[in-house]
């Protein structure tokens, strides 16, 4: 709903970093992209699928434990307090990769689409 959508998008703008505990390799976690696109560090397990999807950009848990998340989100408050978050180089990366006008994410959806 519309509702959802605004109410979603101040949290993610007042938000210092974003935190998407998904736990199962097989689900995909969207989300992610657009916590991403707007440049803010995000912590995560390090599943199959979080890591096609963002490489090295995201700030990994080492295991899927509570302890593990804790630790990543205070690296995750770590680097933006001392400036070493590369919150420039996340976006560019994400209208490289994904963005409708990127010539990557285009070539890959012809190869899908015609099977080249």
């Amino acid at each position: 709903s519309i509702s959802y959508l605004k109410g979603l998008n101040y949290l993610v703008n007042i938000a210092d970093i974003t935190v998407s505990p998904k736990m199962h390799t097989c689900q995909s976690n969207q989300k992610i992209l657009v916590y991403a696109a707007v440049g803010k560090p995000i912590v995560m397990y390090r599943t199959l699928a979080n890591y096609f999807l963002l490489r090295d950009k995201g700030i990994y848990a080492k295991e899927i434990t509570a302890e593990s998340l804790a630790k990543a989100i205070v690296k995750a408050y770590d680097m933006v307090e001392s400036g070493k978050f590369n919150r420039i180089g996340q976006i560019q990366f994400i209208k490289k990769n994904y963005s409708t006008h990127s010539q990557i994410l285009m070539k890959k959806l012809r190869e899908i689409y015609y099977g080249d």
